[in-house]
């Protein structure tokens, strides 16, 4: 049991990162708030001058559509790359596979200056594509890892009674894998 003054110290503590961590975002508010400097309005009229000045209307839908890209793209190739290597017998698997791991091991940071000048080569800098197939490469690796592991998590018995029903890979994945525990018989996107 602690005592009151140990259970003191600690919120106090505690309110002190609180403070440190919270003190850059208080001076940002703060700085916003006030007057500005070259004779404008200043208070909450610097929000919308910032958003203009900032063309961040702009950067937020570049953000949304490669989120939005990057989510779709890299879902789909991590379901299908997991399936192949989860309930297939692919050619190379062996040897393919933990290259795919690799890409889990190697940091950020290794690949940026080489993307750069990749990216550079091809006349990808500044671009949509630029930002968002490196970003689909990187979440490759971790998606088919985790697809994988799905797939061969699931019971045998689902595939081998689809295959005498006579279905194909592809409407095994879709209609009997993909969907959670094979409940549906419809498509997930149905």
């Amino acid at each position: 049991m602690t005592s009151r003054a140990e259970r003191s110290a600690n919120y106090a503590i505690l309110l002190l990162f609180a403070l440190f961590a919270v003190w850059p975002i208080l001076t940002i508010l703060g700085s916003a708030l006030g007057p500005d400097d070259a004779g404008g309005a200043g208070g909450l009229a610097n929000f919308p001058a910032a958003w203009e000045q900032g063309r961040f209307g702009s950067s937020m839908l570049t953000s949304i559509a490669v989120s939005g890209f990057v989510v779709v793209v890299a879902g789909v190739l991590s379901v299908l790359a997991g399936y192949a290597f989860g309930t297939m017998h692919v050619p190379g698997g062996p040897v393919l596979f933990p290259l795919f791991l690799l890409g889990l091991m190697v940091p950020t940071e290794v690949i940026v200056v080489p993307l750069y000048f990749d990216l550079r080569t091809f006349g990808l800098t500044n671009t949509f594509w630029g930002i968002a197939l490196p970003q689909v490469a990187q979440s490759l690796a971790f998606g088919t890892f985790w697809m994988r592991a799905y797939f061969r998590s699931r019971p045998p018995s689902l595939v081998e009674a689809g295959r005498l029903d006579g279905a194909s890979s592809w409407r095994i994945l879709w209609q009997i894998l993909v969907p959670p525990g094979g409940r549906r018989s419809s498509p997930w996107w149905c």
